[in-house]
């Protein structure tokens, strides 16, 4: 439809024009390549928000007749009143906060000035990524394969512990791909292919797309750290999520989906049959989706909040938005009563209908999840104020470049996920970051004490 059309032009554009705009220091092919959240942010509102609406002009997508085409306008203008804000915020960071991303920069590196990066920081930090995903599969927490039930009931903070050890492992890739930009020997290949490919098949049995491609992001940023952006590999990653990985995520989740369950990880192993899967959903016949954009389109996720809101669903207190942090500081076993962050599972059942006994959830996106708070005030107010903090975490980056000390990259490729796919809810958001600067900082360090010697003279004994 026209409408449809109209809707996704306007909201592409304006999600170029905000990367472009946060771009203006370096050009757009530079900053992504170091990372920089901002255009990464512009970059994936044009390809969520705007692009892939387009699904919509085919067909309406799976919301139970609660949103249709012509009532996207209600959720394209909250999402691009929010995009709005964070560029404004992005733009008009105050000094103070960048001076923060200096420090932080310090704080990063620690006091080693240079990153040493021998063939053992890639298999210590492979080897602590495999030991939180091992945990996550024994406790039942492996992305999709995880008891929804158990998600938002739980009362233990083993499920964090595993996370923040599993997500050092994509950290690995990126150093691994660093390494082989800078010296193309066998060995760096190798070991490249052996942790690259172990995680995204880790990821892809987990049923997280997100999980495989952030392997492939990395890859690229690494091998492109010493030189201009590898359009190549850029194009043959792009390729390999529209063509591979997205059809086969969403046919396998099919598979994985067991009326108001989930197959376990054994029964997985047991009834499906990878080989078939992979065949069959490349080739178009694994999928009820035609197209790799049906599950990526978000607009359709704020439209169904932004058309109920305030009437017949009132407006949540915006004061419960700054316990973020400290539900991400605060284990629970210092705090038994912690508050399980379902936002999700909640927007299913007031927005969606769905009962309770139903453990799903919903994307909420930072948008939706602000409007509910308050409405435009609220989200202006909101995104203004992540355009700071976004800012603040691109100056972190500083003018000397990633190249020079693929440090710099850990936190920023930590956040990417969370950050470009813009589907989150604010608490969650807020909530997780302590996890992932803990994170960072811990591969850091690690790197830093590793054996090796700085990039500028990585020998042939040393690959």
């Amino acid at each position: 439809m026209a409408r449809v059309a109209s809707l996704s032009l306007a909201l592409t554009v304006l999600g170029v024009a905000g990367m472009k705009l946060m771009s203006r220091n370096a050009g757009v092919g530079a900053e992504l390549r170091d990372l920089r959240m901002g255009p990464w942010m512009g970059l994936g509102f044009a390809l969520t928000y705007g692009l892939a609406t387009l699904v919509w002009a085919q067909r309406d997508l799976n919301y139970g007749g609660l949103v249709d085409a012509g009532s996207l306008k209600a959720g394209a203008t909250v999402s691009a009143c929010g995009f709005v804000a964070l560029v404004v915020g992005y733009l008009t960071a105050p000094r103070a906060l960048r001076r923060t991303g200096a420090r932080a920069n310090a704080l990063i590196r620690g006091r080693s000035s240079s990153f040493h990066w021998g063939v053992r920081t890639v298999w210590a930090l492979f080897g602590i990524g495999l030991v939180g995903d091992a945990l996550r599969l024994r406790s039942g927490s492996l992305g999709f394969l995880s008891d929804p039930n158990a998600a938002l009931s739980t009362t233990s903070s083993f499920g964090a512990a595993a996370s923040a050890l599993s997500q050092l492992g994509v950290l690995s890739t990126l150093v691994a791909a660093s390494r082989l930009s800078a010296t193309k020997r066998s060995g760096n290949l190798l070991a490249l292919i052996t942790v690259a490919g172990t995680q995204t098949a880790i990821g892809l049995f987990s049923g997280l797309k997100e999980a495989a491609i952030v392997q492939l992001i990395a890859i690229v940023i690494g091998l492109s750290a010493k030189r201009r952006v590898n359009w190549l590999a850029v194009a043959g990653a792009a390729a390999i999520t529209l063509l591979v990985i997205s059809p086969f995520v969403s046919a396998y989740r099919a598979e994985v989906i067991n009326g108001s369950t989930r197959l376990s990880a054994t029964e997985v192993l047991e009834n499906i049959d990878f080989a078939n899967l992979a065949r069959e959903s490349v080739a178009g016949g694994g999928s009820d989706h035609s197209s790799p954009f049906d599950r990526w389109s978000r607009l359709g996720d704020v439209s169904i909040i932004a058309s109920q809101t305030p009437w017949p669903v009132a407006y949540q207190s915006p004061m419960v938005l700054v316990a973020g942090p400290l539900l991400g500081v605060i284990p629970r076993s210092l705090w038994p009563g912690k508050p399980v962050l379902d936002a999700g599972y909640q927007v299913n059942q007031i927005y969606y209908h769905m009962p309770a006994s139903i453990y799903s959830s919903a994307a909420v996106t930072p948008y939706g999840d602000l409007y509910r708070h308050g409405g435009l005030g609220v989200v202006f107010v909101g995104m203004l104020l992540m355009g700071w903090a976004v800012r603040c975490l691109d100056s972190v980056v500083d003018a000397r470049g990633s190249g020079s000390d693929p440090r710099l990259l850990f936190l920023p490729l930590l956040l990417l996920p969370t950050l470009v796919k813009q589907e989150v809810d604010v608490l969650g958001l807020t909530a997780s970051l302590p996890l992932m600067v803990v994170g960072a900082l811990v591969a850091s360090r690690i790197s830093a004490s590793g054996q090796g010697h700085p990039q500028r003279v990585l020998t042939r004994k040393e690959s």
